[in-house]
C-alpha cells in the first residue's frame, strides 16, 4: 500500500455534518408507463433516449422525498467522479461521509444537537454557581473571626451579669440587716419622746421688724405673681390662636396632599392611557404591514389559481357562469348585510361606553358611603375625647389649688438646719484637709505608712504624686498624662520586696513600686519647646531633688498646651512630641489621640495652694465623727429641699397642664368642625352621583333605545342570512364540483387562497377593533387631562392659602417670644424676692432659736428621729436601688442564632457531596467546556460555644430566678461572698466589655451567610451532576455513531472492491479513512488500482476509469442501502463497447429492486432496456416517441 496515493486531509466538522441533514424517504408509487416520466423535464438536448430499466411494473418508493434522496445526490457524486474535473484540495468530502452513514446515526443528530446545547447551558450554570459559591464562602470566612469574638464577648458579658447579681444580692442582704436595726432604734426613741412631749412649751419671740419687712417683700412678690398671671393669660390666648392657625395650615396641607396624590394618580392614568394608545398604534401598523404582505401573497396565489382554472376552462366554463349569476343575485343582499354589521358594531360600542359609565358611578357611590361612615365614627371618637379632657381639666384645677397651699407651707422647712450645716461643713473641710495631709484614703498606702511609723519599714517615701506639688491649673493635664502618679516610691529593691510581702501576707491588695536605686540618670535640664508650650516636668516642684529621676521616668518630655489647635501644631510638627491639653485631651507619640467624655482625670498630684495646710495629726475617729454629724444635717436639709423642689415641680406641671388641655380641646373642636365640613361635602357629592345614576336608570336611559335598535338590526341580519342561504348553498355545491374536476391541485390552491383571504379579513376585523379602542382611549385621555388641570388649579389655591396662614403664624410666634422674655424677667425678680424672703426667714429663725433653748431636749429627740428616718430612707432607697438593678440585669438571648448556626453546620457535614470533599476550587478547561470542583469548607467550632450552651438559661424547680438565667442565692451562699474579690472581677470584666470591639450582630449575619453557603454548595453539586450526566450521554451517542458508521463503512468498502473487480475484470478499489481515530473529522479517500496499473487517487484517473470507479461505488452503495430510483446522464460516454455491455448487463441483472432511467446514445445500452423514450426535433418543436423494448428473438 506504500505506492497508493493519499489525498490531502480535509477536515469535516460536526457543525458541517449537522447542517446537511439526510431525510428519510417515505413510500410513493411510480407507474412504469410512457407518462411516468416527462422527457422534457429530464433533458433539454435533441435525439436522446430515456431508458427505464429494471424493477417491477408498480414500484413502491418513499413519498415526500427530498431532492437529494431521489438519487440526485448520488447522481451528482456520480457525475463529479465520472465527468467533472478533479475535486480541488480544499473541497470537503462531507457528502461521501453522509452517503454511508446509517439511518439511526442520522436520527441521532437532533439529539446530539440538544445534548451539545444542554451541555453548554450546564457549563454556564456551573460557572455561575462556582462564582456564587466562592463569593458566599469568602463572605462567610470573613465573618469567622467576628463570630469567635462575639461568642467570647457573650460569655464574658454573661459572667459579668452573674457577678453583678451576686454583689447586688450581698449588698441587699447587708442593707436589710441594717434596716431592721434602725427600725428597732426608732421605736425606742419615739416611746421616750412621748413621755417628755407635755413638758415643753413654746416661747414668743420679738421679731416685729423682721415680720414687717417680710410682709413688704411678700406684697412685692404678690404683685410680681399678678403680672406673671396676666402675661400668662395673654400667652395662652396667643397660643390658642397659634394652635388654631396651625390647625388651618394642617388642614390646608392635608387637602393639598390629597390633591397632589390625585394629580399623581391622574398623571399615572394619563401616562398609562398614552402608552396604551401608542401600543394600539404599533399594533395597527404591524397588522397593516401584515395585511399588505397577505394581499401581495393573495394576488400571487389567485393568479396561480386562475392559471389552474384556465387549464380547466372547457370543463368548468358552464359552472363558472352559474356561479357568476348566483353571485350577481347575492350582491345587493351582501351590501345590506355589511351595512347592518357595521351598524351593529357601532351600537354595541355605544352600549359598552354607557355600561362603563354606570359602573364607575356605582363604584364612586360605594366609596363615598364608606368614607362618610368612617368619618362619622372618627367624629364620635373626637367628641368623647373632648368630654374626657374637660373632666381632666376640672381635676387639675383642684389639685393645683391644693398644691399651692402645700408649697407655701413647705418653704418653712428649708431653714431649720441651714446654719448648722454651713458651720459643720466649714469645720469638716478643715479637718479633712489636715487628715489628707498625713494619711491617704488608700488602704494600701495607709497600711504601709503605719508600717513605716512603727519602724518596721525603711526607705518608703509614699505615693509619687505626694512627693511634689503643681499649680491647680495643670491638675487635669498632669493627671491625664501621668496615671503612674499613684505608684509608690521606695529606695531599694529590698524595700520594695518587703512591701510586697507585707501586702500579700495581709491580703491588702496590690501596688506598683518605683525603685530609686534602679532608675537611670536622666538629663532633666530644660529644653526648647515649640509654640510657647511648656514641659510638665518643669511645672512641678519636687520635695527633694533625688525624686527628679522618678518623675522624669513617668513624665518624660510631655508638653502641655492650652487647647487642641495648639496641641496639633506641637504634636505633629517637625519633631514629634507627646502633648496634653489643659482640659485632658492627650496626643501620644504614635499619633493616637484620647480624651473627651464627661469625666476627666484629676487629683493625682498635690496642688500648690493646699501645700500650706497644717499637718497636725487627726485621728480617723475624729474625722468620722464630724462626717457623721455633717451628713445628718445635710440629709435633713436635702430632704426638705428635695420635697420643696418636688412640690414646686408638681405645681408647675399642674399650672401648665390646664392651658395644654385648653389647647387640646381647641384643636379637637377645630378637627370636629373640619370633619363636619368634610362629611357635608361628601354627602353633597354622594347625592349628586345618586341623582345622576337614577337619571341613567329611568325611561330616558339611552341604553334601552340602543338595546332595542341592536335587537332589530340582528333580526334583519338573520332574515338576510335566511333568504340568501339557498343561493349560497348552490354556489358552494358548484364550487365543490369545480374542485373535484380540478383535482388535488385546484383544491389545495383554493384552500390556500381561502386561508389567505380569511387572514386578511381577520386582520381587517382586528384593525377596526383597534381603531374603536383607540377612540375610547383618546376620549379617556381628554377626560384625564381636564381633571388634572382642575386638580392643579385647586392645588395652587391651597398653596397660596397655606402661605398666608404661615405668615400669620410667624407673627404670632414673634409676639409669643416677647411675652416669654417678659415672663422670664418676672421669674428672675420672683426668685430674687423669694431669696430675700428666705434670708429674712433665716434671720427670724436665728432669733427664735436664741429664745428657744428650752426646746433642746425636744430638738435632740427630733434630731435622733430625723437621723434614724434619714437612715431608714437611705437604706430603703438603697434596697430599692439594688432591687431595681437586679431586675434590670438580663442575659442576652442568642439561643435562636446559635441553634441556626449549629443546625447549618450539621447539615453541611451530613449533606456534603463526595465530589466536593477534601478538594480545592479548581477549574479545568477541556474539549467539552468547563468542569469545576467546589472547595470543601470545614467549620471549626470554638470551645466557647460549649461554654455558652453549658450556661443556658434553665429554671431550677427548687430555687428561684430573678430573671432567666440569674439565680437567687441563699443566705449561706451570700455569707461566703467576698465583696472585694467580686468587685475586682466585675471591674476586670467591665474593662473587657468596654474595650472589646466585638459585634454581637455578626452572629446573625454569620447564620444567614452559613445558610446561603449550604444552599450555594447544593446548587453547585446539582450543576456538576447534571453536567456529568449530559456528558456521559453525549459520549455514549458519539461512541454508538462511530460503531455503526464503521460497521457500514466496512461493508461498503468490501462491496466496492467486489464491484470494481467485477466491472474491470481484475482491478482493485478501496475506501480508506483519512483519520482512523476520528473518521468524522477528515473524511475518506477513494483509491483505485485499474488492471495492470498502480494505485492512484480517483482524481488522477482518466475519464473512463473515473466512470467505472464511480459506478462501482454507486453499485456498492446501492447494494448496502438500495435507492428506489436512479437517473444517469450519459454514463457510458467515456466507455468502450465492452465496458458499456458490462455496466448495462449489471444494471439489468443485479438491480431489480430499483428503477434506472439512463440517458444514453449507445446501442448496446438500448438493447437491454425494457422501455425506450426517444426525443427529437420536428418543426422547431421538441417531441418524443416511446416504445416497449421486447425481446422478439427470445420470444420466438
Amino acid at each position: 500500500m506504500s505506492d497508493r496515493p493519499v489525498s490531502k486531509r480535509q477536515k469535516v466538522t460536526e457543525e458541517d455534518e449537522e447542517e446537511d441533514v439526510i431525510h428519510t424517504p417515505k413510500a410513493v408509487t411510480f407507474e412504469q408507463s410512457p407518462r411516468a416520466i416527462t422527457p422534457r423535464n429530464l433533458l433539454g438536448s435533441e435525439n436522446r433516449s430515456v431508458l427505464p430499466t429494471g424493477g417491477s411494473q408498480n414500484l413502491q418508493i418513499p413519498s415526500l422525498l427530498p431532492p437529494e434522496s431521489l438519487g440526485s445526490a448520488r447522481g451528482r457524486d456520480f457525475k463529479s467522479y465520472s465527468q467533472s474535473p478533479p475535486r480541488s484540495p480544499g473541497r470537503s468530502p462531507t457528502r461521501r461521509l453522509k452517503l454511508i452513514e446509517l439511518s439511526p446515526i442520522k436520527n441521532s443528530r437532533a439529539e446530539l444537537q440538544k445534548l451539545y446545547e444542554s451541555k453548554k447551558l450546564n457549563v454556564k450554570k456551573e460557572r455561575l454557581f462556582i462564582h456564587q459559591f466562592s463569593i458566599v464562602e469568602r463572605e462567610k470566612n470573613s465573618l469567622e473571626s467576628g463570630k469567635e469574638e462575639a461568642l467570647q464577648f457573650l460569655n464574658k458579658e454573661k459572667e459579668l451579669v452573674l457577678e453583678k447579681s451576686k454583689l447586688y444580692q450581698y449588698n441587699l442582704m447587708q442593707d436589710n440587716k441594717k434596716l431592721d436595726d434602725v427600725l428597732n432604734k426608732k421605736t425606742n426613741v419615739q416611746q421616750e419622746q412621748t413621755k417628755q412631749e407635755d413638758e415643753f412649751r413654746k416661747a414668743n419671740s420679738h421679731i416685729s421688724d423682721i415680720t414687717a419687712s417680710l410682709n413688704v417683700l411678700k406684697a412685692d412678690l404678690e404683685k410680681v405673681h399678678t403680672e406673671e398671671v396676666n402675661l400668662s393669660k395673654t400667652k395662652r390666648t396667643l397660643e390658642n390662636k397659634k394652635v388654631e392657625n396651625e390647625q388651618i395650615v394642617n388642614n390646608l396641607d392635608s387637602k393639598r396632599k390629597e390633591f397632589e396624590e390625585q394629580s399623581k394618580i391622574l398623571q399615572d392614568k394619563i401616562n398609562s392611557t398614552d402608552q396604551e394608545i401608542q401600543t394600539i398604534i404599533e399594533e395597527q401598523s404591524s397588522l397593516a404591514e401584515g395585511t399588505t404582505v397577505l394581499s401581495t401573497n393573495l394576488d400571487i396565489e389567485k393568479e396561480k389559481l386562475e392559471n389552474i382554472k384556465l387549464k380547466l376552462r372547457e370543463k368548468t366554463e358552464h359552472l363558472t357562469i352559474q356561479i357568476a349569476e348566483y353571485e350577481k343575485e347575492l350582491s345587493p343582499w351582501n351590501e345590506q348585510s355589511q351595512q347592518l354589521k357595521k351598524e351593529i358594531k357601532i351600537t354595541e360600542s355605544e352600549l359598552s361606553i354607557i355600561e362603563e359609565n354606570r359602573k364607575g358611578l356605582e363604584n364612586d357611590i360605594a366609596g363615598l358611603e364608606n368614607a362618610i361612615l368612617s368619618q362619622k365614627r372618627d367624629l364620635e371618637v373626637q367628641e368623647q375625647e373632648i368630654k374626657s379632657l374637660l373632666e381632666q381639666k376640672t381635676k387639675v384645677i383642684q389639685e393645683r389649688e391644693l398644691g399651692e397651699r402645700e408649697c407655701k407651707n413647705a418653704q418653712a422647712t428649708l431653714a431649720n438646719v441651714r446654719e448648722k450645716v454651713e458651720a459643720l461643713r466649714q469645720k469638716a473641710i478643715e479637718i479633712r484637709s489636715t487628715y489628707s495631709a498625713t494619711e491617704n484614703n488608700n488602704k494600701v498606702l495607709s497600711a504601709l505608712l503605719r508600717l513605716q511609723k512603727s519602724g518596721r519599714l525603711n526607705g518608703f517615701h509614699g505615693r509619687l504624686g505626694d512627693l511634689a506639688v503643681i499649680d491647680p491649673k495643670y491638675d487635669v493635664a498632669i493627671s491625664t498624662a501621668c496615671p503612674r502618679l499613684n505608684d509608690l516610691v521606695v529606695d531599694t529593691v529590698e524595700s520594695g520586696q518587703q512591701c510586697i510581702e507585707y501586702l500579700r501576707k495581709n491580703k491588702l491588695g496590690y501596688a506598683r513600686f518605683i525603685l530609686l536605686d534602679k532608675l537611670n540618670t536622666f538629663n532633666t535640664n530644660r529644653i526648647d519647646t515649640p509654640d510657647q508650650s511648656q514641659r510638665l516636668f518643669d511645672l512641678i516642684t519636687v520635695k527633694e531633688k533625688r525624686f527628679n529621676n522618678a518623675f522624669y521616668s513617668v513624665l518624660r518630655d510631655t508638653l502641655v498646651c492650652q487647647n487642641m489647635e495648639q496641641a496639633n501644631r506641637v504634636a505633629y510638627g517637625k519633631k514629634r512630641y507627646r502633648v496634653v491639653t489643659l482640659d485632658g485631651n492627650l496626643i501620644d507619640l504614635s499619633g493616637t489621640m484620647t480624651g473627651g467624655g464627661r469625666n476627666v482625670s484629676k487629683g493625682l498630684m498635690k496642688l500648690s495652694k493646699s501645700s500650706s495646710k497644717g499637718s497636725a495629726f487627726v485621728s480617723p475617729e475624729e474625722v468620722q465623727a464630724i462626717e457623721n454629724e455633717l451628713n445628718q444635717k445635710e440629709n435633713q436639709y436635702k430632704s426638705a429641699l428635695d420635697a420643696y423642689h418636688e412640690m414646686e415641680e408638681e405645681l408647675r406641671r399642674l399650672r401648665d397642664r390646664a392651658p395644654e388641655i385648653d389647647n387640646l380641646v381647641s384643636k379637637k373642636e377645630m378637627d370636629i368642625e373640619t370633619a363636619h365640613n368634610d362629611i357635608n361635602s361628601n354627602i353633597n357629592v354622594l347625592e349628586e352621583k345618586r341623582k345622576k345614576l337614577e337619571s341613567m336608570k329611568n325611561q330616558n336611559d339611552p341604553s334601552i333605545t340602543l338595546l332595542a335598535k341592536l335587537k332589530e338590526l340582528k333580526s334583519k341580519l338573520d332574515d338576510i342570512d335566511v333568504q340568501t342561504k339557498s343561493t349560497k348553498d348552490k354556489i358552494k355545491t358548484i364550487k365543490d364540483k369545480i374542485i373535484e374536476l380540478g383535482g388535488d391541485e385546484l383544491k389545495n390552491q383554493s384552500l390556500l387562497v381561502t386561508d389567505i383571504t380569511n387572514k386578511i379579513s381577520e386582520n381587517s376585523r382586528r384593525l377596526k377593533k383597534l381603531k374603536s379602542n383607540k377612540l375610547k382611549k383618546e376620549s379617556l385621555l381628554k377626560k384625564f387631562n381636564k381633571e388634572l388641570t382642575e386638580a392643579n388649579e385647586e392645588l395652587a389655591n391651597f398653596s397660596k392659602n397655606a402661605e398666608n396662614a404661615d405668615i400669620e403664624s410667624k407673627e404670632i410666634e414673634s409676639k409669643l417670644l416677647d411675652i416669654k422674655e417678659s415672663i422670664e424677667n418676672l421669674k428672675e425678680n420672683e426668685v430674687k424676692l423669694e431669696h430675700e424672703i428666705e434670708m429674712k426667714h433665716n434671720k427670724l429663725e436665728s432669733h427664735q432659736k436664741v429664745v428657744s433653748d428650752y426646746k433642746s431636749i425636744s430638738l435632740e429627740y427630733n434630731n435622733k428621729l430625723e437621723k434614724l428616718e434619714a437612715s431608714e430612707a437611705s437604706l430603703k432607697k438603697s434596697i430599692k436601688r439594688y432591687n431595681d438593678l437586679l431586675s434590670e440585669l438580663t442575659i442576652r438571648d442568642v439561643t435562636q442564632v446559635l441553634n441556626t448556626i449549629m443546625t447549618e453546620e450539621n447539615a453541611s457535614v451530613d449533606k456534603s457531596d463526595p465530589k466536593l470533599e477534601n478538594t480545592s476550587a479548581v477549574i479545568n478547561a477541556d474539549d467539552d467546556g468547563i468542569s469545576a470542583v467546589s472547595e470543601n469548607q470545614s467549620f471549626n467550632h470554638n470551645d466557647e460555644n460549649d461554654d455558652i450552651d453549658s450556661n443556658k438559661m434553665e429554671i431550677d424547680s427548687q430555687g428561684g430566678f430573678i430573671n432567666p438565667g440569674i439565680p437567687v442565692l441563699s443566705a449561706s451562699e451570700l455569707a461566703k461572698v467576698d465583696p472585694q474579690e467580686v468587685e475586682l472581677l466585675i471591674t476586670s470584666l467591665d474593662d473587657f466589655i468596654t474595650s472589646s470591639e466585638a459585634n454581637v450582630d455578626v452572629l446573625e449575619e454569620y447564620a444567614l451567610r452559613f445558610v446561603e453557603f449550604n444552599r450555594r454548595k447544593n446548587d453547585l453539586n446539582s450543576a456538576v451532576q447534571s453536567r456529568d450526566s449530559v456528558k456521559d450521554r453525549l459520549e455514549g451517542i458519539k461512541r454508538k455513531r462511530y460503531d455503526e458508521f464503521m460497521e457500514g463503512f466496512k461493508i461498503i468498502s468490501m462491496t466496492l472492491k467486489e464491484m470494481y473487480q467485477m466491472i474491470t475484470l481484475g482491478g482493485n478499489a478501496e475506501l480508506e479513512l483519512v483519520d482512523s481515530l476520528d473518521p468524522f473529522s477528515e473524511g475518506v479517500t477513494f483509491s483505485v488500482m485499474p488492471p495492470k496499473k498502480s494505485w492512484r487517487n480517483i482524481s488522477n484517473l482518466s475519464g473512463g476509469e473515473k466512470t467505472l470507479s464511480s459506478l462501482a461505488l454507486v453499485f456498492a452503495l446501492h447494494k448496502y442501502k438500495p435507492t428506489p430510483l436512479y437517473v444517469m446522464d450519459e454514463i457510458d460516454a467515456a466507455l468502450d463497447f465492452r465496458n458499456v455491455s458490462i455496466v448495462a448487463n449489471y444494471i439489468k441483472e443485479r438491480t431489480k429492486n430499483a428503477q434506472f432511467i439512463v440517458i444514453s446514445l449507445r446501442n448496446n445500452m438500448f438493447e437491454l432496456t425494457k422501455q425506450l423514450v426517444g426525443i427529437y426535433k420536428h418543426e422547431n418543436m421538441t417531441k418524443s416517441a416511446a416504445l416497449v423494448n421486447e425481446d422478439l428473438v427470445g420470444r420466438a
